[in-house]
């Protein structure tokens, strides 16, 4: 229960501060009421190594990894967009230790749905774009992406902890229908950012269409040895359904 009571907290600190600020003189009761009921219903609860393990097993992975097809050619990345392919994404890679540095890796796509998967690293922030195949449209997200067993929501962790102070938490996306010159096209769009600073997520599992279990330890006894793992920390499990 206090663990429960504890990342339900983290949950609500974090929304809020990802909020425009409330009027200063309302209370912080009227504050946590106006929060939960604006966003997306969900709840995170204990799970057991079994329902991972169960979870993992069973979960398909969608990503089609067809890096011989995408070549990176002197350190240029063109990913073909549109119906024909006609038109190209350019992602140039720069000298590395100069201002502006930036290193693109392309990982796969989301045939299912029409998205590249790219990684991409500016100096010292790294991340993944999600590049629609159909108009070129870049979604930024933090991490590798995985897909939904129905191709309708799309989840990623955030970046390995490095330093005291730097919340980790979980992303979830919304895979919908959108018009794009005339047509029908897929879109990406954000569903729910978790950030906190309770446990670091090391790794997860779709479990169904709606809710996923999360391996992860507690932040404040991480050491970044052996992926968290210590005899002082020993991982536990979280089922988030939404």
């Amino acid at each position: 229960m206090k663990l429960k009571t504890a990342i339900l907290f983290a949950v609500l600190l974090s929304a809020c501060s990802q909020k425009q600020a409330s009027n200063n003189t309302t209370s912080p009761e009227s504050k946590a009421t106006a929060l939960h009921d604006s966003l997306p219903s969900f709840s995170i609860t204990n799970a057991s190594a079994a329902d991972f393990l169960k979870a993992e097993k069973s979960y398909k992975n969608k990503i089609l990894y067809d890096t011989a097809r995408v070549k990176k050619i002197n350190g240029v990345i063109k990913l073909p967009i549109g119906k024909k392919g006609q038109s190209f994404m350019r992602y140039a890679d720069t000298l590395p230790f100069n201002e502006g540095y930036k290193k693109y890796q392309y990982i796969g796509q989301f045939e299912s749905i029409g998205y590249y998967i790219l990684e991409y690293c500016f100096n010292e922030e790294c991340g993944v774009y999600l590049v629609s195949k159909n108009s070129g449209t870049q979604t930024a997200i933090w991490n590798t992406p995985y897909i939904s067993p129905n191709n309708k929501f799309i989840a990623n962790l955030s970046w390995e902890y490095h330093f005291e102070g730097n919340k980790v938490g979980i992303q979830i996306w919304k895979v919908g229908k959108t018009r794009y010159s005339g047509m029908d096209s897929i879109s990406v769009s954000d569903y729910l950012e978790l950030k906190q600073l309770i446990w670091i997520p090391l790794s997860f599992a779709w479990e169904t269409n709606n809710s996923l279990i999360i391996k992860a330890v507690d932040i404040d006894k991480y050491q970044g040895l052996s992926n968290g793992q210590s005899e002082n920390n020993i991982p536990y499990y979280l089922r988030m359904r939404f």
